[in-house]
């Protein structure tokens, strides 16, 4: 995330961003459908991949604030703020797309490629 003039917020690897959950009084269009819409769509329902989300998310430095295994508001806005930052579709919704660059993010921090001249 850029940052976003003095106390702006800065952004993920490693620098802590607040993530905010969407308000539907400020968007625009879509509003409160927009949210629907979104929890609506399949996402993981074991709580155990949801609390391995929202550890990959906090360890990328998205503050998730929801309980661990709950994909609650603060999940949906970090893993929207994932997707802005990475160019896919910001829905908040971890589907397949989201799921495959979340996991190529964490490969890459988690063992990245050594220098060529090694």
């Amino acid at each position: 995330m850029r940052e976003g003039g003095p106390g702006g917020r800065r952004g993920p690897l490693g620098k802590k961003a607040q993530c905010e959950a969407p308000n539907p009084r400020r968007e625009a269009s879509g509003g409160v459908a927009a949210m629907l819409t979104v929890m609506s769509e399949p996402i993981p329902a074991d709580p155990g991949e949801v609390a391995t989300l929202q550890t990959q998310l906090t360890a990328l430095g998205y503050l998730v604030d929801d309980p661990a295994g709950i994909y609650g508001p603060s999940t949906t806005a970090c893993v929207r703020q994932f997707q802005h930052h990475r160019g896919l579709l910001t829905d908040g919704i971890y589907g397949p797309h989201t799921h495959h660059e979340l996991q190529r993010v964490v490969t890459m921090v988690n063992d990245p490629p050594l220098p060529h001249h090694l």
